[in-house]
């Protein structure tokens, strides 16, 4: 993770601050896990830190040579993982663009996930890093399947709008030579 990277990871920190999040999962690649750990270090009411983050290969990048199908059903496995949680009402999760997107898709497109109102068409499936979204999943406590799944927000980037306007007057200068 660059600077610019770890700047993105700690403005998606400030803009989570305030989320209590009972559990936190990234991928087992160090940058992801490196983004899990300063969204937490910004977090002001969760009790976990960069020791309780739990690394997941299921939620790895797409892998040289693998096809859609695989992503997906590491996807989907991940997901039941996520619904036989017990005592977990927030969970933190970072991963690669494959994986989200293809999440997303599965989410949307096989679970039936509501999309938020505000969303006419869905968005370009290619999140910025540190794209936010919330997810509400609603689960049957008798076999932990899920019941509904509501999507409450979606790469929302809000939290970068700063920092896009730092790097914007930054590569003019160096263009420019100011």
């Amino acid at each position: 993770v660059n600077s610019f990277g770890k700047k993105q990871a700690q403005a998606a920190g400030k803009a989570l601050k305030n989320v209590k999040f009972d559990q936190a999962y990234s991928s087992d690649l160090q940058r992801a896990n490196l983004t899990c750990q300063l969204i937490l270090e910004e977090n002001q009411l969760s009790a976990i830190g960069a020791e309780n983050i739990k690394r997941d290969q299921r939620i790895n990048e797409r892998k040289l040579g693998e096809n859609e199908l695989s992503v997906k059903n590491r996807a989907k496995e991940f997901i039941s993982t996520l619904c036989e949680l017990e005592n977990s009402q927030s969970i933190l999760i970072v991963s690669h663009r494959s994986l989200i997107r293809r999440m997303f898709h599965t989410l949307c497109h096989e679970m039936n996930c509501s999309i938020p109102s505000d969303l006419e068409t869905l968005p370009d499936l290619r999140p910025s890093n540190t794209a936010i979204s919330k997810f509400n999943i609603e689960i049957y406590i008798e076999n932990n399947s899920i019941k509904t799944i509501q999507c409450k927000e979606l790469f929302n980037v809000a939290h970068l709008n700063d920092l896009q306007c730092e790097t914007s007057k930054s590569r003019l200068r160096n263009l420019f030579g100011i």
